[in-house]
């Protein structure tokens, strides 16, 4: 049970390196985690471990001591265990759980039920919705449903999507479906799905229409009697009548307030109803006394509307499986049989085996063969494992964890109090139910190899004080396993503080934000400094926040360029119109937006503002048009909007395919962006788990309620009565089921357990400072971040400032002052993003032919691009006037723009850029370079061809050759990126002697 910053991976390459030092074949060994990031960072560490104790006798006695073994091995002998696990290395397995289940499916796909001869093709997040979205049009237009099940799937479909505000009912539809879908694998059984008795406790339903007439003469004869303290009582029960007269199940004729409506004050009463009882109702401020008889009446009232609804969501449930499963039929056939498989269908296939006897006959053949091939087991963050992904390992880990021999093992790390990932199907349970089941005694690893003792001291505050957690989140606490953390005695002691201020308002909080940033300099500093936040649309808003007051920001985590700003959802509009002029939502944005001031003709002649866009784009491609368009707004764009511009004119041009495929793309890019050096990185708390950082600020620990009721979309039960599940019924009708109502505290003692995990996680990443910003406290959200956290502070110590109070403090407030600052800080030499946004104010591209507008001329493009590639495919050629290579000779024969290539190449002039140096060289071709300049612009250069000399003594010489397929090419035209390609090389290289060469093709 590894704590945070408890040194997880330390433990974990330290027990494979105990494995390999007692004999173990490597090859034997299996370790997965969850991401491809994490599985590098593990194996990073076990072989930085066993290297430099093979080349170290100190590091290797400081690997035996922490292995409980003083003493007992040398060098020699990791250096042995180091060459027997490259000799296997291919062999050794260190991935991620999805890859292994990929190998498995690949390796039995004829035993799993997969045909296909073409292979199989682990579909993208794009694929995977492209899939969808076409079995979703073989559903609806293609008559592969009846009618009746259409409708029905329609009306659960629009009641599941009511009051969003949404345009894109195609999206919504394709996240339904993906939705259920993944219900429908897990929990496909039919019965299962609408079983009422289940949720009645084996109750029959009696149709409301049966009822309608005695339940209306009830509520009548009740009213008759009962005596009113206020008038608007008695109209408030007389309106009831008219609800029930009109009363159709999922109208919500009864959410309204209890005030307006009794019946949820009714509801409210229904243990008390149920036992007997005469109960009080307080309406209007006024009592109203109803008796036991009374009160039979009226629970017969209530019973019947409620269960007409509850018989409405449980039909809907028992039509929607129906449907689930014409789709699951339609998607085995178009999509797994053809080898097209989601990252889903990988846990289905393989948790096949619990469900039939002819699966598990198939799963042990399987298992039969595979047994043999992992003695040792190592698993990584099993706190995250799913049910269906432990289905998947179970009959492999059995065979370990059952074994008597004593030469096989299982090593589970994880963390239930880092569990953030429930969303998403991870279950905590399964850590506490693999020990038992193997009757292990979990380890727990409380002291922190990360944090200061002011940022454990908030955490311990805060996620460890149970009495205000229990008062607050009820029986969800008695799951949350707490110990005090305590800094490692050997981690070195800094200057560190935690801080929780509140603050009045927004504009407060922020420009306090930007205050203490500026402060801190943890950029000039050389500290890593984080931004958590909750969730992803607050990412980018940060990052622009920060930009635009300077500094140099990374955003973390997945973003939607083409839709989380109104640059990239102007461009996206302006191409739904190019694709489709009768798009009038499209249109009107245009017209309505800064740019439609610059091009009148959107309005008064939209029709020929259409021709003419559309000609420049058949005449220049698409990237060039969207830059055309844009470029009246270049200069009124903060820095996050250009950032976007840029980026979104380069991918677009980077898109072979049509104008509709691009609008496709556009509307479902999501990107994640990589890690920076020297840069204030925006992320969300998900983002940040493994990770640490020197300064950790949280500006955004909501007052909302971590258990909103709304998200409560589906219920499970399971009893003597069998298993069901559906649609919960509406909130006001569920209090007199009691099955429902267990499953729903369930839910919300869940929705309380993750966001403990949540805060944990966020509480954990920092290393010296810990800041958490409050908003003033919100009026019926006790159950919130800001109130849990608000309720742990000694309200004696709070300090008032301008703007907001202080609540806790721990440590020096000027820690940053007290550390001697480190020497100069120097720029990355070379920085390789996922995704190009420029850190600071934008970016240059060196390279002519990447620039907007450099070809307009297609013709020129197309012959510049062609030629390059041919001379790409040069490496070094003989001295002239030896003959050129057979195979490049009738390469250029038989391409179009061979014979410019053919010339060059057999000049005395052209031939000697190709002929090779004598002494060690390097060649570089079309190599693409970026780096970060002293102004904090991203710079990119493509260059064409360049050689790295190592002299005899130890210096470098470099060569630059650059190709231009434009006539009367000269030098002088070239010098600003001749000057860049100089920049680029010097940041990778140093200073060192380059030579510039501009050569006409």
């Amino acid at each position: 049970m590894a704590s945070a910053g408890s040194g997880k991976t330390y433990r974990l390459s330290n027990r494979i390196i105990e494995l390999l030092l007692d004999g173990m074949a490597a090859e034997k060994i299996i370790a997965l985690t969850f991401t491809r990031k994490a599985a590098g960072e593990f194996a990073g560490a076990l072989f930085e471990k066993i290297a430099g104790a093979a080349h170290d006798e100190q590091k290797a006695a400081q690997v035996c001591e922490d292995l409980g073994r003083p003493g007992q091995h040398q060098s020699e002998d990791f250096l042995s265990i180091l060459e027997r696990v490259v000799a296997v290395l291919p062999q050794l397995y260190l991935g991620t759980l999805d890859s292994f289940f990929t190998r498995m499916i690949q390796a039995f796909q004829l035993e799993l039920g997969l045909s296909s001869s073409s292979g199989l093709q682990i579909l993208e997040d794009a694929e995977q919705e492209e899939l969808r979205l076409e079995m979703i049009g073989l559903l609806m237009f293609e008559g592969e449903l009846s009618e009746e099940n259409l409708k029905t799937f329609l009306q659960v479909f629009k009641q599941a999507n009511y009051g969003k505000e949404e345009v894109m009912v195609m999206s919504q539809m394709e996240e339904f479906v993906k939705s259920w879908h993944k219900h429908l694998l897990s929990k496909g059984s039919k019965g299962s799905w609408g079983n009422v008795a289940a949720l009645t406790a084996g109750r029959q339903l009696t149709p409301w229409s049966l009822q309608k007439e005695q339940c209306i003469n009830d509520w009548r004869e009740v009213v008759a009697e009962l005596e009113f303290g206020h008038k608007s009582s008695r109209a408030s029960f007389d309106k009831v009548v008219g609800a029930l007269e009109a009363f159709v199940p999922g109208a919500n004729l009864f959410s309204k307030t209890a005030e307006k409506f009794p019946i949820l004050q009714l509801v409210e009463h229904w243990d008390e109803l149920t036992l007997g009882y005469p109960i009080t109702l307080v309406h209007y401020k006024k009592e109203i006394e109803i008796s036991p008889t009374q009160g039979q009446k009226l629970m017969r009232v209530i019973q019947a509307v409620c269960d007409e609804e509850l018989r409405l969501v449980s039909e809907r449930a028992a039509a929607l499986w129906q449907v689930m499963r014409v789709y699951e039929a339609v998607y085995e056939q178009a999509g797994r049989q053809r080898g097209k498989l989601q990252f889903d269908d990988l846990k289905y296939l393989l948790g096949q085996w619990k469900n039939s006897e002819a699966s598990r006959v198939i799963r042990e053949s399987i298992d039969y063969r595979l047994d043999g091939r992992y003695d040792h087991w190592l698993l990584d963050e099993f706190q995250d494992t799913s049910l269906d992904q432990w289905n998947s390992l179970e009959p492999l880990l059995d065979e370990v964890g059952y074994s008597e021999t004593g030469e096989r093992s299982l090593f589970v790390v994880g963390d239930v109090k880092q569990a953030i990932y429930q969303w998403r199907g991870g279950d905590p349970k399964l850590f506490t139910d693999v020990a038992g089941r193997y009757d292990i005694t979990p380890e727990t690893m409380a002291v922190s190899w990360r944090s200061q003792e002011p940022v454990l001291d908030l955490a311990n505050t805060i996620c460890g004080n149970l009495g205000v957690m229990g008062t607050l989140f009820g029986d969800a606490v008695s799951r949350w396993q707490w110990q005090d953390h305590r800094k490692a005695e050997k981690l070195k002691t800094k200057p560190a503080y935690a801080e929780v201020r509140e603050f009045l308002d927004k504009e407060s909080k922020h420009e306090y934000l930007i205050s203490l940033l500026q402060r801190l300099q943890t950029v000039e500093q050389g500290k890593t400094c984080a931004l958590l936040v909750r969730g992803n649309k607050d990412v980018p808003l940060y990052a622009q926040m920060l930009r635009e007051a300077g500094f140099p920001v990374a955003e973390e985590g997945n973003v939607s360029p083409s839709t989380d700003n109104p640059v990239g959802l102007l461009i996206l509009d302006f191409l739904k119109w190019l694709e489709n002029p009768s798009d009038i939502y499209a249109r009107l944005h245009l017209q309505m937006s800064p740019v439609g001031m610059h091009y009148q003709a959107l309005s008064s002649e939209p029709e020929t503002a259409w021709s003419e866009w559309t000609e420049i784009m058949h005449r220049h491609g698409v990237a060039v048009t969207v830059e055309r368009f844009m470029s009246p707004l270049v200069a009124e764009l903060g820095a996050f909007g250009k950032d976007r511009l840029d980026f979104l004119i380069g991918y677009i041009r980077e898109q072979d395919v049509a104008l509709e495929r691009i609008v496709r793309l556009l509307e479902k890019l999501v990107i994640k962006v990589g890690e920076a050096a020297n840069v204030i990185q925006v992320m969300t708390v998900h983002q940040s788990k493994g990770l640490g950082f020197d300064v950790v600020i949280l500006p955004e620990l909501a007052n909302s309620t971590l258990a909103d009721s709304q998200r409560f979309t589906t219920v499970e039960v399971s009893n003597q009565h069998g298993f069901s599940f559906q649609a919960p019924p509406p909130k006001w009708a569920r209090a007199i089921y009691p099955e429902i109502s267990e499953a729903y505290q369930e839910w919300v003692d869940e929705q309380y357990y993750g966001a403990f995990c949540l805060l944990y996680v966020a509480l954990t990443r920092a290393k010296q400072a810990q800041y958490c910003f409050l908003d003033k406290p919100k009026r019926g959200a006790e159950d919130s971040f800001g109130n849990w956290i608000r309720s742990t502070m000694n309200a004696s110590e709070e300090v008032e400032e301008e703007g907001s109070v202080i609540l806790y403090q721990n440590g020096d407030p000027a820690w940053a002052d007290l550390e001697i600052p480190p020497q100069e800080i120097t720029q990355p030499t070379t920085v390789v993003p996922q995704i190009r946004l420029p850190l600071k104010r934008g970016r240059t591209t060196a390279t002519a032919s990447q620039q907007v507008g450099a070809f307009e001329d297609r013709a020129a493009r197309d012959r510049g691009i062609a030629i390059h590639s041919l001379l790409e495919l040069v490496t070094w050629l003989p001295a002239y006037p030896e003959e050129l290579p057979t195979w490049l000779a009738e390469r250029l024969d038989s391409h179009r723009f061979g014979e410019p290539v053919r010339r060059l190449l057999n000049s005395p002039e052209g031939r000697a850029y190709f002929v090779q140096p004598e002494g060690q060289v390097e060649l570089h071709r079309e190599r693409t370079l970026e780096w970060i300049d002293c102004k904090g612009l991203w710079n990119t250069a493509r260059i064409d061809r360049y050689t790295v000399e190592h002299g005899s003594d130890g210096g470098l010489r470099i060569r630059v050759i650059d190709f231009k397929t434009d006539q009367d090419a000269q030098a002088s035209q070239y010098q600003f990126q001749l000057k860049k390609y100089a920049e680029a090389l010097t940041a990778v290289y140093g200073e060192v002697p380059i030579e510039t060469i501009v050569v006409g093709v």
